[in-house]
This record gives structure tokens, sequence and C-alpha cells, in this order.
């Protein structure tokens, strides 16, 4: 072997460690958003379409969020477990076009919570994706304060609304999201209601 091909190998192999310096270390969610990061709670949906019925319990442990769902129809009940996707806006003003929600004035600051599980409908791999997803719609309470250069969001998000779909059906949401409070336990349906006996 040539002295300048040997050379060349201790070039490469001295140049690895730097290269793999360079890969990007994975980062964690609360490095791009701090503030949903801060809470924790629990999360319910119930969403009848036609003959369908999607049940959501979703809890939210410091921005990262775990769901269980079941749907059901005429073909039967369908489950799926795992990591959903969760997005809080704060500080929104309200629209001079808009309804205003129960509770606020022209002058509130508003928020939204928007929720999406895995979609327990279609086949596997069922993972959580924004195309399917449930939303607070806009509500009272979204003021965030500063202090000493600091932005403090709200203590507390909390609501719930049970709205009919056009066409049929009918969708309840309620969400609970505190500070800094203790870790909620894991999501859990509520039983299946039980089928009706032949007459």
């Amino acid at each position: 072997m040539r002295l300048s091909s040997i050379g060349t190998i201790l070039l490469l192999a001295a140049s690895v460690p730097s290269i793999s310096a360079q890969v990007p270390v994975p980062r964690s969610p609360c490095d791009f958003d701090r503030i949903m990061c801060e809470y924790s709670g629990v999360i319910n949906v119930t969403n009848e379409e036609g003959s369908g019925k999607e049940v959501i319990a979703a809890s939210v442990v410091r921005g990262v969020v775990q769901c269980s769902v079941r749907y059901t129809d005429e073909e039967g009940t369908k489950s799926a477990n795992g990591a959903g996707l969760i997005e809080i806006t704060l500080g929104l003003a309200t629209d001079p076009e808009d309804v205003l929600p129960a509770g606020a004035t022209r002058d509130s600051k508003l928020y939204t919570i928007r929720l999406a599980c895995p979609n327990a409908m279609y086949e596997s791999p069922r993972e959580a994706a924004w195309s399917h997803s449930h939303d607070s719609y806009k509500r009272p309470g979204g003021e965030v304060r500063l202090e000493r250069g600091q932005a403090i969001p709200p203590a507390l998000l909390e609501g719930s609304y049970n709205t009919p779909i056009e066409g049929g059906g009918r969708t309840q949401m309620s969400w609970h999201l505190c500070r800094n409070c203790a870790p909620p336990p894991p999501p859990s349906l509520p039983p299946p209601p039980r089928p009706r006996p032949m007459p």
C-alpha cells in the first residue's frame, strides 16, 4: 500500500467523529413550544355521525398526549391507542364578524385547543393526524400576562360544548388543562353501552 493511501485512510478515520458530531440531536417538543408543555390534564370527545360513534379519552402530561379511542358502527367496534397531537393557541383577539363565545367581550383574549388522536375507523397503522382532529373553538380566558419580561399563560383552560352536526349527529367535547399541576391518570374510556335485547 502506498504511503499516500495510508494517509488518506487515516485522514478519513480522523474525520468520522467530526461528521457524527454534526448530526442533529432530536429535540423535545418543549424546545419549540414551552407554553404547551406546561399544561397537563384531560380531554374527552364523543362524535356521533350517521351510524358511527367515536369516543375519545386523552390524557395530557406536560404537552405529551396519550389517547384511547373506540369507534362503533354497524360493522362492530374498533379500538385504537397511542400518541396524540395537541395544539394550544393563546391570546387571540376577537373577530368583529364572529359571534362572541359565552362569557367573552370584544376586549377578551381567547384561546383554542385542537386535539388529534389515532383514528380507529381505519386499519393499521393508526396514527394521529391533523386531518382528523377536534377543536374547542375560540373560548374566553386566553390572556397571556407579562411579568418581569416572561410570558405567563392562563393557569386553567377548561370548558365544554355539545353541538348538533348538520345532517344529523352530535359532537361533545370537554377539556380541563392546568399549568404545572399533577399529571392525570392514563386515558380510560367509559364502558360501551350494552346491546338492546331483541323483542
